[in-house]
């Protein structure tokens, strides 16, 4: 089954870079005011913590689960972190969990839009999907540079 990437966006922009704090949200939720009208990366086990009293939009990327985890992998190795000794299943199972949980809290929670983008429909044909997900966050974005962000040489893992 596909996956999806979390990256919370913020009112509107476009990007996908992480907010200093954004790993200590589930401890520190000070920060999220001042993050209105920037995108933010969040990892999908952190969205429990975002506070009720804003509003979010939610771009949630479809990837293949195999390919995220040789991702993982990859990046877990290079970090000499412990993660990277799990077995792909685990890994798989793992990450599949916290997609499920993900999906069901955006369900409940009435303050978060969500736009689901499928990442090899990105990489075919990034100027439609760049328009769907400026126009999901209000428009006003530079399309054109959504476009030329997207390089399919930087997909190391296939």
């Amino acid at each position: 089954r596909p996956s999806k990437i979390l990256s919370l966006t913020m009112v509107q922009s476009y990007g996908g870079r992480s907010h200093v704090n954004a790993t200590q949200l589930a401890s520190d939720q000070s920060w999220i005011s001042e993050t209105r009208g920037k995108s933010v990366k969040i990892v999908a086990q952190l969205l429990n913590y975002l506070p009720r009293t804003e509003h979010y939009r939610l771009v949630l990327m479809d990837r293949d689960l195999h390919a995220i985890v040789r991702s993982q992998r990859v990046l877990l190795d290079r970090l000499g972190r412990d993660g990277g000794r799990l077995s792909a299943g685990r890994m798989m199972t793992t990450l599949d969990t916290q997609v499920a949980q993900a999906e069901r809290l955006t369900e409940r929670r009435a303050n978060i839009e969500v736009l689901f983008v499928d990442y090899n429909q990105v990489l075919a044909d990034p100027k439609a999907q760049s328009a769907q997900i400026a126009d999901f966050l209000g428009g006003g974005l530079a399309v054109d540079a959504m476009v030329a962000a997207v390089e399919e040489s930087l997909r190391r893992q296939k």
